[in-house]
């Protein structure tokens, strides 16, 4: 009778749109309750399983799910408040159960002239770092604008068939420190803490907006994120969004196609600007943490240098809080955040990086199956408890003492883990 009802006064008001509308891919559906007729409707290839409020084994959703071999769960009270769109659950039709999978999406990190064809393979969902200055180390000289704009095309046209809604995020150029370009950069007494990244890119405007043009021009081509590298203040966020716009103007005047949403971020990799996370949220539209040079700032360790190598330790106390404030910051200005170091590919350390909070990982596309692995065996209330363990182990611990620690849970709570890692 309830079916009927909707049924008729569907035709009656003229709205009789069906129910799985809109559904284009293969998805659970999560909703208060189905109605037979509902039920029927959804088409099989996209359909992998129910999850309702209401009803119960013997309800006619059930019945039919069981009759079209569909796994359902019923009478779950509140799923559809405590699941939202677009998040990945597990459905036991058997015993009765769902859980939240804790995934988080995990892009590639890469640089040109590498082969992109194994990244679908590997599982990226988009290229996370792309390291524009791999252009002017493979060429030893600066490439000109149409050099880079057909890389960037052409990377952005790849990473459009890595799946819907997949992004590639280009650094911009960052040079300076251990990257030296013959020509371009200039020998300093203290290269890691001199004139590179974002800082060269500012002194040296021409070749800024140089690359912005090349960047603008490839993001008519797909999903294309601009990221500012090595910003450590506000001011220099100002003066690059100057100089965007600037560029973004002779584009209109040429009439040349871009992305006028294209968004635009900050590496977060220089404690000034972690501590100052909040103040340069305003500004951006997304941050990626640079675990590479974030912790090598933070502990006065060169990551190059073999005598401190110890001392690299991105489970220290210090850097954890430092992670925990750019989260908390993001949060708060509602932008997304995520990890693009190397410290990402480490099973133990992304996974703490995905629990507490980040929203997607970038690595080298072969450790991404590793990570894949034990997120999908987690689920969100795994990964909330397991942020929880050096937050309650307190700062008067060792590096050593947390990474041990968050190990040993891994190896009690992910089935398989220590053979997964190997």
């Amino acid at each position: 009778l309830d079916d009927l009802e909707r049924r008729l006064l569907a035709a009656l008001t003229g709205f009789s749109a069906p129910v799985h509308r809109g559904l284009k891919v293969p998805s659970i559906i999560v909703a208060d309750d189905l109605t037979p007729s509902e039920t029927v409707q959804l088409p099989r290839d996209l359909v992998l399983g129910f999850a309702t409020n209401g009803g119960s084994t013997t309800s006619h959703v059930a019945l039919l799910a069981r009759a079209m071999g569909i796994p359902a769960v019923t009478g779950l009270g509140d799923i559809t408040s405590r699941v939202r769109a677009g998040e990945t659950v597990l459905i036991d039709g058997t015993n009765g159960t769902l859980k939240d999978g804790g995934e988080v999406p995990i892009f590639a990190n890469l640089h040109p002239g590498v082969p992109v064809g194994g990244l679908r393979e590997h599982g990226a969902r988009g290229i996370g770092l792309y390291r524009s200055e791999y252009l002017w180390l493979n060429r030893g000289h600066e490439p000109t604008e149409e050099d880079q704009f057909r890389a960037y095309r052409d990377a952005a046209r790849f990473t459009a068939q890595l799946g819907e809604g997949a992004s590639i995020t280009i650094r911009a150029l960052d040079i300076g420190g251990d990257k030296i370009v013959r020509g371009i950069s200039h020998k300093e007494a203290n290269p890691f803490l001199g004139n590179r990244s974002i800082r060269y890119l500012l002194a040296n405007r021409d070749m800024f907006k140089t690359q912005l043009r090349a960047i603008l021009r490839a993001s008519a081509f797909g999903r294309v994120r601009l990221m500012y590298p090595m910003i450590s203040c506000v001011e220099e966020l100002d003066e690059s969004a100057e100089v965007l716009a600037e560029v973004k103007r002779e584009l209109d005047a040429a009439g040349v196609a871009y992305d006028r949403e294209m968004p635009a971020g900050a590496m977060i990799e220089v404690p000034s600007a972690a501590i100052n996370a909040d103040a340069i949220a305003k500004r951006v539209d997304f941050f990626s943490i640079g675990t590479n040079d974030l912790v090598q700032y933070v502990m006065a360790a060169d990551r190059g240098n073999e005598s401190v190598a110890s001392l690299y330790q991105p489970t220290n106390p210090a850097v954890l809080w430092l992670m925990r404030h750019v989260i908390d910051a993001a949060r708060h200005r509602g932008i997304k955040v995520g990890v693009c170091g190397e410290s990402a590919s480490d099973p133990v350390v992304g996974v703490l990086w995905a629990a507490m909070g980040v929203d997607l990982l970038s690595m080298s596309a072969t450790y991404i199956p590793v990570i894949s692995a034990v997120l999908s065996r987690l689920t969100r209330a795994d990964l909330d408890a397991y942020a929880r363990i050096p937050v309650e182990m307190g700062n008067d611990v060792t590096a050593r003492e947390i990474y041990d620690r968050c190990r040993a849970w891994l190896a009690e709570h992910v089935f398989d883990f220590e053979n997964i890692v190997l």
